[in-house]
């Protein structure tokens, strides 16, 4: 399952006040399934044309930039790992841990912890932070998985039976990746490096 979505950061205040703060809102702009026939080589190219098509957007001044974000658990690894090869440092690589935890980033890992980040979303949809756009490729498929989306187990929130949720952990995936993962990446590619001597 793949989402593409964009996010926009506004500003709250000036820099200098203590009440600054920089509020994200997130748009779903494509939701889509991939046939379960797909080839890997087939999936590799979809991701790799909705990346070129992103780079025209870029280039075009549509987007000021882009990531893609791979749920390296499983299959995904090999995935994250060609595309990461092919297009470099556009890729970030995450995996689902069942922590509650909200500790995103360390290490030089990315994890996203399922029930934070399920919360997370949910919170960036009742606060309006996140929309759905109504034109957008594949929007009814993902409101369908939205609404089918239940606590079926103790502790445990999944589609309910005889239905899916990728669509809503790949949206949930990005929307981590977007609001809490970017950030650090960012800071710690800025951060000045030292010499060492040995």
């Amino acid at each position: 399952a793949m989402i593409v979505q964009s996010r926009e950061e506004h500003q709250r205040g000036e820099p200098h006040d203590p009440d600054f703060a920089v509020e994200m809102k997130f748009r779903v702009m494509l939701a889509e399934r991939l046939p379960v026939d797909y080839e890997y080589p087939d999936k590799l190219a979809r991701i790799l044309a909705i990346h070129k098509q992103l780079v025209r957007w870029q280039v075009s001044g549509r987007i000021s930039g882009h990531v893609i974000c791979i749920e390296s658990n499983g299959v995904g690894w090999g995935l994250a790992s060609d595309l990461r090869t092919k297009i470099g440092q556009f890729v970030i690589s995450y995996t689902t841990v069942g922590s509650s935890m909200d500790k995103p980033y360390g290490g030089g890992k990315v994890s996203m912890p399922r029930l934070a980040a399920l919360d997370w979303m949910r919170i960036m949809m009742e606060t309006h932070h996140l929309k759905l756009v109504p034109d957008a490729p594949g929007h009814k498929q993902l409101a369908s998985e939205l609404n089918s989306f239940v606590w079926r187990r103790p502790g445990r929130p999944e589609a309910m039976q005889g239905q899916t949720d990728d669509l809503v952990m790949a949206l949930c995936g990005g929307l981590w990746v977007g609001s809490k993962i970017i950030g650090p990446l960012l800071k710690a590619a800025r951060r000045p490096r030292r010499a060492t001597v040995n």
